[in-house]
């Protein structure tokens, strides 16, 4: 459940499982909200909270991805305030802003935040663009793969299956985006560009 009259976005929790049935071969939605393996860790529910987030981005893990698919809140006056939404809990707020990205660690080669207008931001004289794509590459991922707009609750799922299936078969990641996009545009039913644009690279491709 999300604060801030936010309506829930139930194929987040499918895109989540989705995919982490593509590391461990099988889907293990049957273990409830959160499942942890020597691979992967998913949290979804009442178990994708901030503290999570937090707790997977102290410096203490190394990971190749990380995945966020959840409601993104753009500040475009403040950048710093935009951020991601979690469920709520008792030991932190839910929403996860941009300068507090700033402060943690981040040791992936992937992250995707699988959000609305997660690319955006705004441009500040000798800072450059401020926002959630310079928040988690300063604090250490290699790329992040962001939204320059609203994104589709039932393609996205689609969209972002096939970008994993083609990095885990060794595609470079902007060619693995770039044919998952192809691939949405020849099914047909998801070819307007509203449905696969949005999702762009940010850093190293």
């Amino acid at each position: 459940a999300f604060e801030d009259g936010l309506a829930p976005l139930p194929r987040t929790a499918e895109e989540a499982w989705a995919l982490a049935g593509l590391f461990e071969g099988e889907l293990p939605q049957a273990s409830g909200e959160a499942y942890r393996s020597s691979r992967i860790q998913v949290f979804t529910g009442a178990q994708s909270t901030k503290a999570q987030a937090l707790a997977l981005t102290d410096g203490s893990q190394d990971y190749r991805f990380l995945h966020i698919a959840t409601h993104g809140l753009l500040d475009i006056e403040h950048p710093q305030f935009s951020g991601l939404l979690f469920s709520s809990d008792q030991e932190t707020d839910a929403y996860w802003q941009t300068f507090e990205i700033f402060k943690a660690r981040i040791p992936a080669e992937t992250v995707v935040l699988s959000a609305c207008e997660t690319g955006l931001g705004k441009v500040i004289r000798g800072e450059g663009l401020v926002g959630l794509s310079r928040a988690f590459l300063f604090a250490g991922a290699s790329r992040v793969c962001v939204s320059l707009w609203m994104v589709a609750d039932e393609s996205t799922p689609v969209l972002m299956r096939r970008f994993y299936e083609g990095m885990l078969s060794g595609e470079f990641t902007a060619e693995a985006l770039r044919q998952a996009q192809l691939d949405l545009i020849d099914a047909g039913v998801y070819s307007h560009p509203f449905f696969w644009a949005p999702f762009v690279l940010v850093g190293e491709g």
